[in-house]
């Protein structure tokens, strides 16, 4: 096992001891660890022979999808999410962009980048877009404060994140293995959850209150849709109506003995050591192709690496259009990698399935000449494991719900995709399923 810590953040004393206290952890479940630090110019861990990397590098480049896809490019298996949803994830405003996609519910905002704005609202919270830990995060209730603090984060950051603020409780969920823990309410001393009170001792409390798991659905789709894997935290706001509203999502929480994902864990009755060894599995398990199905609204959770890579892809749309590729070349690069992934590691009958749960949530496998000649990625991946036709159908009409259904008759008609409305029909026709119940009117108005 390696564990990664420290790297170049910010965030570098905490990752530090977050890394130190996983090693011991991990050592306690009989695991052998490494602990090495890294950075952009250093990358001699990475020629270590080990079975997994344990990423515990929180904030810049070791969260931000950047370590990660340099472990990608080498075949590495490690624990946490993939590169391009940590790289959303870090990001509060392409994350909130996806969460309102979703019609999920945030805080409204604005994104300041000059030094001549209007205060949008008060009162309000200025955070830089992509920092963690809470860094650089305050309250203002008056133009006064709020302009200072604008034109100051503007300043160091390049970019102000200014957020409505919500009176009422901060709530943070912690998922592991696609499951929600123990949620936590927040008791800051200071007016927000900020730096100095998260990692002073004292400095805030973890109150459990087991009427706050009603609001876990939303913490575990907020997870979902950013593609996330493995583990992470999820925060929100409850306004005093009761009504929540994410703020955001950290893709490798911290592991220190203030924070809040291993407090969580053994208020849910786990020892930490089985956490971090549960975590490891799920790695291993990717690398030796075993899928372990765990879904929410179609949604693939926890999944091998090429599942939550390709589920993140059927976002590229969206996430080109908000510059998350640098370059069409690391488009492509992520793409062929997600498809070489499920080629080389998904057995034929489980591919039937996998492409059923993608094609409820995604434009279109293919059209019928492209999935012939296997011009695209999943063209290639269905040819070469010699999938069928109508088992693909079957696949789908068993496994997508309504919501899904309706997307994907909604995007063949507007896009003439006949490929997927022949793969439904067929499926349809097997089952004696009556796809037209879905939607009436929408599938009146195609033809097959």
């Amino acid at each position: 096992m390696l564990v990664l810590a420290g790297g170049i953040s910010k965030e570098r004393k905490v990752s530090l001891v977050s890394g130190a206290r996983i090693a011991q952890f991990l050592k306690l479940a009989d695991h052998e660890v490494i602990v090495r630090d890294i950075s952009p110019t250093d990358l001699s861990a990475l020629e270590l022979d080990v079975d997994v990397v344990f990423p515990v590098t929180h904030g810049k480049w070791g969260e931000s999808g950047e370590l990660q896809r340099i472990l990608e490019e080498r075949n590495l298996m490690f624990v946490g999410s993939g590169s391009i949803a940590s790289k959303v994830g870090m990001n509060k405003v392409q994350t909130k962009l996806i969460w309102i996609g979703e019609g999920l519910p945030t805080p409204r905002y604005e994104i300041i980048t000059g030094r001549h704005f209007v205060v949008p609202f008060l009162p309000c919270v200025v955070k830089p877009a992509d920092e963690g830990s809470s860094i650089g995060v305050s309250v203002c209730r008056t133009t006064e404060e709020a302009t200072f603090e604008i034109s100051n984060t503007v300043s160091t950051y390049g970019s102000a994140l200014v957020e409505e603020f919500i009176n009422g409780h901060e709530l943070t969920f912690s998922i592991l293995n696609g499951k929600v823990l123990a949620p936590i309410r927040v008791k800051s001393k200071n007016d927000i959850l900020d730096e100095e009170s998260k990692y002073t001792p004292g400095g805030c409390e973890h109150e459990f209150d087991d009427e706050l798991e009603k609001y876990s659905h939303l913490a575990k789709r907020a997870f979902d849709v950013v593609g996330a894997r493995d583990y992470a935290r999820v925060d929100m706001m409850l306004d005093r109506q009761g009504n929540p509203y994410l703020l955001e999502i950290n893709t490798l929480p911290g592991f220190t003995e203030q924070s809040f994902f291993p407090d969580s864990a053994l208020h849910s009755g786990l020892a930490l050591s089985s956490v971090v060894d549960s975590l490891v599995r799920a790695a291993k398990a990717r690398q030796n192709g075993e899928v372990q199905m765990s879904w929410h609204h179609s949604i693939p959770v926890g999944e091998k690496k090429c599942i939550e890579e390709l589920y993140v892809s059927s976002f590229v749309s969206s996430y080109e259009s908000q510059g998350i590729f640098s370059s069409s070349q690391e488009r492509t690069r992520f793409l062929q990698h997600s498809a070489d992934e499920m080629i080389s590691s998904v057995s034929s009958k489980e591919c039937e399935i996998l492409l059923a749960k993608i094609q409820g949530n995604i434009v279109g496998l293919a059209t019928v000449q492209r999935y012939r000649d296997g011009s695209c990625y999943l063209g290639q991946f269905a040819v070469k494991r010699g999938l069928t036709r109508r088992g693909i159908g079957t696949a789908m009409v068993k496994e997508i719900q309504f919501s899904s259904a309706r997307s994907v008759l909604l995007l063949c008609r507007k896009e003439n995709k006949i490929a997927e409305l022949f793969y439904l029909k067929l499926g349809a026709k097997k089952t004696g399923f009556h796809l037209e119940g879905y939607d009436p009117v929408l599938y009146q108005g195609l033809e097959f």
